[in-house]
């Protein structure tokens, strides 16, 4: 791996995250109510405002958001033919589709982009963010609530309690009317959503330093590593079947690399989807993703 790349790209992302862990470390303070401030206030307003004020146009745009869907769907139906050859219980399988499927495009991948590829790359990877923000509000969503006898209606509902695809849907509606947003609250916006990458990665780390990895190591370390290997190599895949290349290919497989989405966390602890296991899950996928992404981008920069 390039020394260069790890020291300027990777490193920054996680010393924000090693705070988080120290200071969960050496306070004990909870992250169940920084949760709820990321979920409910901060990833709505960098959706909204990523959304409503995106610069990227064009055929890029249609072909990101065609890649978010087949990929992340390939990885919900790889997840679930895992699930019926192994036999999981069902929160355990839950657990492990939430891990595989959906991945840390936001707190992780932006900074790693803007880092590696500059402002248009930030920009190719917030019109993947929020397809893919998209994709966790209602089938992410969908999946964590999901309960054996459960009935459509009711995981309609759970995901109509996700604040996520309001921020979606406000910020096409006023975009496509051609609507102003009056400046005090633009400014409110920017503030809100430019606290939303780093307030993320304190809290995964903070997240991290409750993980009790010995625990669940046996469990969790399997789907970390097919987390690891597997996106990937689809994505490549994919990408060549769908002719991309050039920028957009370097920043849709750095996204497609990312770890476990902390939004599956977030989710996890939500609807009691085993948290503690797809905690070391994004714990394990996190470190590992080191090498991984450290790799390709010395390919690829």
């Amino acid at each position: 791996m390039n020394v260069i790349v790890f020291a300027d790209v990777l490193l920054p992302v996680f010393l924000v995250g090693a705070s988080g862990f120290a200071l969960g470390r050496l306070t004990r303070i909870g992250s169940e109510s920084l949760v709820k401030v990321v979920f409910y206030i901060l990833q709505p307003a960098l959706i909204f405002q990523a959304l409503f004020t995106g610069v990227v146009v064009g055929d890029t745009i249609s072909t990101t958001i065609l890649f978010v869907l087949l990929f992340h769907v390939t990885l919900v139906a790889t997840g679930s033919l895992g699930q019926l050859a192994l036999r999981w219980d069902e929160r355990k399988n839950l657990a492990m589709l939430l891990s595989l499927s959906f991945n840390n495009t936001g707190a992780y991948a932006l900074p790693i982009l803007l880092f590696a590829f500059g402002k248009q790359g930030l920009a190719l990877g917030v019109v993947y963010l929020v397809a893919h923000s998209v994709l966790q509000a209602t089938l992410a969503v969908g999946i964590a609530s999901w309960r054996r006898g459960s009935s459509l209606l009711s995981s309609a509902k759970s995901i109509l309690t996700v604040p996520w695809i309001y921020a979606v849907i406000l910020a096409v509606i006023l975009r496509s009317a051609g609507v102003t947003i009056p400046n005090a609250l633009t400014r409110s916006l920017d503030l809100l959503s430019s606290a939303a990458i780093p307030m993320q990665l304190v809290l995964l780390g903070l997240q991290f330093s409750e993980v009790r990895l010995a625990s669940v190591f046996r469990e969790a370390a399997p789907i970390a590593l097919v987390k690891l290997v597997a996106p990937p190599l689809i994505a490549v895949g994919l990408a060549a079947i769908l002719g991309i290349h050039g920028l957009i290919l370097g920043v849709l497989l750095v996204q497609a690399s990312a770890p476990t989405a902390i939004n599956s966390l977030l989710l996890a602890i939500r609807y009691d989807c085993r948290p503690d296991l797809v905690a070391a899950i994004v714990l394990l996928t996190t470190v590992g993703s080191v090498l991984t992404i450290g790799l390709l981008l010395s390919f690829i920069t």
